[in-house]
């Protein structure tokens, strides 16, 4: 049941002790404060919220943060994730649990913005925010909005801040791609990583590069020209999400040659794919003329868009892909107007 009790300050406090569930807040009319409590004892009714626990006072949301952080040798999330983690505690050190709301996540949103970060930037805290919220409702079952940070990102988005990144269309070209080709060529010995084999393997599988250097020899089926990408990046699956995708001829090839007579171990010994992205930049720049802003990364946009030009369907691409959703594929389908054009 509830309970509204007028405030010194004219204010109406209201706790709620329902099925285990203690909430409490305070509003400026009783009016509204009977609206809100009439809510949260119809959401206790509705949506088996019981049975949720109460923090003590004196805890902090920084412990739930450096609580999920421990789960990171499990999980295996990102560097910019785990940075992330370390400035949220940081900035919630003295925010309770108890009363955590949205005027917290306003005050940090409002500071990022001030100190000039980026709307991408502020909704990459608000998410990882939003994965800590979510883990202490639902897997420690502790009494708080799982959904603050989530709304939060919404309301930035309203209000015109732009919380998604620039989708790039860059592609090679041909004579770019030959340009590439033809410098590592010229440089025989000199370039230690295979960097023309490990370009010819984006270009025919659109796989990332960290899931190319990672490649084992034991997941590779030459027979039916398949590999298995462990652990596959998914903004769902954070980890236990192996996917087969098929392989051309082509990539088969250059893995077979890589692999040699060994049985196991990885493809490309001893390459690591920042090393391999940071040499694929130098060589853009390097060759007469530079190529301009071209990524390694666009070699999976160019892929994809290939594969999308031999005319596989959806589903078909997602294999490939990896992608969970059609929204996201979209984004790495490049097509170009001149090439339906041809095909109409």
């Amino acid at each position: 049941m509830s309970t509204i009790v007028k405030l010194p300050s004219g204010h109406y406090r209201v706790q709620i002790r329902k099925k285990g569930v203690n909430r409490s807040n305070t509003f400026t009319s009783k009016t509204e404060a009977a609206r809100w409590a009439a809510n949260i004892e119809a959401a206790i009714e509705s949506s088996g919220n019981a049975g949720l626990i109460t923090v003590p006072r004196g805890t902090y949301l920084s412990e739930l943060i450096d609580a999920y952080a421990e789960l990171e040798p499990k999980i295996k999330w990102g560097r910019t994730k785990t940075a992330n983690l370390k400035r949220l505690s940081t900035e919630f050190a003295a925010a309770p649990v108890q009363s955590f709301n949205q005027v917290h996540i306003r005050e940090f949103t409002d500071k990022l913005i001030k100190s000039g970060a980026t709307g991408v930037t502020v909704a990459g805290y608000l998410s990882t925010l939003g994965s800590v919220l979510k883990w202490a409702h639902h897997s420690r079952r502790i009494n708080i909005d799982p959904d603050m940070a989530k709304n939060a990102r919404a309301a930035l988005t309203h209000s015109g801040l732009k919380t998604r990144g620039k989708e790039r269309s860059r592609t090679p070209t041909k004579a770019e791609l030959s340009a590439l080709f033809k410098h590592w060529k010229g440089k025989g010995d000199l370039i230690k990583i295979p960097m023309a084999d490990i370009t010819t393997i984006a270009i025919e599988s659109a796989m990332r590069l960290a899931e190319i250097c990672g490649l084992l020899i034991e997941d590779c089926n030459w027979k039916d020209r398949t590999v298995l990408i462990r652990e596959r990046k998914s903004p769902t699956d954070k980890h236990n999400n192996d996917q087969t995708i098929p392989l051309t001829k082509t990539a088969i090839d250059v893995l077979k040659r890589h692999a040699g007579k060994r049985t196991e171990g990885r493809i490309f010994l001893s390459v690591n794919h920042r090393s391999v992205s940071a040499r694929f930049t130098r060589s853009c720049q390097q060759i007469d003329p530079p190529i301009i802003d071209l990524h390694f990364h666009d070699l999976r946009h160019h892929a994809i868009t290939n594969f999308a030009n031999k005319e596989l369907t959806m589903p078909e691409l997602r294999l490939i892909s990896g992608h969970k959703s059609f929204d996201m594929l979209k984004r790495y389908m490049n097509l170009k107007a001149s090439d339906l054009a041809k095909k109409i």
